[in-house]
């Protein structure tokens, strides 16, 4: 469990292992006012069991509400990747058609009454092709 020692005059005393991982607190963090921490403000329904600690003067747990917050943050994170995913799929089939695009665009350019004046369809003929109009 992670764990943040407070002082009665708002600095850090100690952090454990655990919050130093889930928090990014580290020991220079020791004696720094907790206001100053990132921490502080994250999440911010944990603001209220630090003020409630402060004036109660008493340890407190935050432990549901976190542990409620992590399972919707994991669901967004979840909905997240799904979104990313569908959209680097649609990426690629827009890179494909545009391959595809660029590829006839490059064959009617090279093809062009002004490169050359015979139909690719009927050489012998004065070119009448729709693509060539």
């Amino acid at each position: 469990m992670a764990q943040v020692v407070v002082t009665a005059v708002g600095l850090v005393a100690l952090a454990n292992r655990a919050a130093e991982n889930l928090f990014d607190v580290s020991a220079k963090d020791i004696g720094r006012p907790f206001h100053d921490l990132q921490l502080s403000y994250r999440p911010v329904e944990l603001r209220r069991y630090i003020e409630q600690a402060q004036v109660e003067r008493r340890t407190t747990q935050a432990r549901e509400e976190l542990e409620t917050m992590n399972e919707e943050l994991h669901s967004t994170n979840d909905e997240l990747q799904t979104t990313n995913d569908e959209l680097r799929e649609r990426s690629a089939g827009l890179d494909q058609a545009n391959a595809f695009l660029e590829a006839w665009r490059s064959a009617l350019a090279t093809s062009s009454p002004a490169t050359t004046s015979a139909c690719p369809v009927t050489p012998s003929r004065p070119c009448r092709c729709r693509y060539r109009r």
